[in-house]
């Protein structure tokens, strides 16, 4: 039923595969980042009822985004190595091309520190923490709201009722 609703509508399918924007979306909603002034160490903040699929979770995310980062830096120092090598091709002079030769090595380093698998932009510090959730004190809050509501409702309603059904 929700698939024929969602169809009607215009929406995706809510049973079917989640796409990248979906995930994308999860992950602003619920990942909150915090980045420290004086260190520039960032920390990510997860909050799950499972702790460990939330650490899991998280290593997850620092994982895809080393290999995000390590990808980018891959194509940028590839593109450089091949122009600092069809430079070094047409150069005829000697300085230029221990200039350039230079270069060429410094760029075929950092291309070769693209291929180490190895943390390469983001790196975890401290395990992740993990803080246990009160659920005693959340379902007695729920419990205290309903019923809260349901004695104003009845406060609100009591007039209504037929004078033979009245106890009061």
């Amino acid at each position: 039923i929700n698939k024929q609703l969602a169809s009607l509508g215009g929406l995706p399918n809510p049973n079917g595969a989640r796409t990248e924007r979906d995930l994308a979306t999860y992950l602003a909603g619920t990942v909150v980042v915090e980045t420290n002034k004086n260190n520039s160490i960032v920390s990510l903040r997860y909050t799950h009822r499972k702790p460990e699929l939330a650490a899991q979770y998280l290593g997850w995310v620092v994982k895809a985004a080393n290999d995000y980062v390590r990808g980018r830096q891959r194509e940028t120092q590839l593109r450089y190595v091949e122009y600092l090598s069809q430079s070094a091709a047409k150069t005829t002079n000697v300085e230029q091309r221990l200039a350039i030769d230079n270069l060429l090595l410094q760029e075929e380093r950092q291309l070769m520190m693209t291929e180490v698998d190895i943390p390469y932009a983001a790196k975890i510090l401290d395990g992740p923490l993990v803080e246990p959730v009160n659920k005693v004190l959340k379902t007695l809050a729920i419990y205290a709201i309903a019923g809260l509501l349901i004695g104003a409702a009845i406060a609100m309603c009591r007039d209504l009722l037929p004078r033979k059904w009245r106890v009061w």
